[in-house]
């Protein structure tokens, strides 16, 4: 309102238009194996991931017969631009023998 008032106008017209779509949301209950490395999700089989790691151990794609660290695959069409949202999620993980063996709650 303060260039209406340098042009004179006390007061202006406003018209707003609003356009709303619904999306269902869809609910996958996975469970993802504790060996799965998420940047091989979609990898070719043998592409390579973590390959620069202490234990000198590269992580590798495989297939549905022979997952080898690739995620489990879900039949969940997604397109670029898509938002993702990820809850409930739990579980416990042990990557190295020497660790503690107590399992200790996630972060929140």
């Amino acid at each position: 309102m303060m260039f209406a008032r340098v042009l004179g106008r006390t007061v202006t017209d406003v018209q707003a238009e609003t356009v709303v779509m619904a999306i269902k949301p869809l609910n996958v209950n996975q469970d993802v194996a504790g060996k799965s490395n998420p940047f091989l999700s979609g990898m070719p089989k043998d592409s390579i991931g973590s390959h620069i790691n202490p234990h000198n151990n590269p992580d590798y794609a495989g297939d549905s017969s022979n997952p080898k660290q690739s995620p489990t695959a879900i039949g969940m069409g997604i397109q670029e631009g898509t938002i993702l949202n990820f809850d409930s999620i739990t579980g416990t993980v042990q990557h190295d023998p020497e660790a503690l063996t107590t399992p200790r709650p996630m972060a929140s």
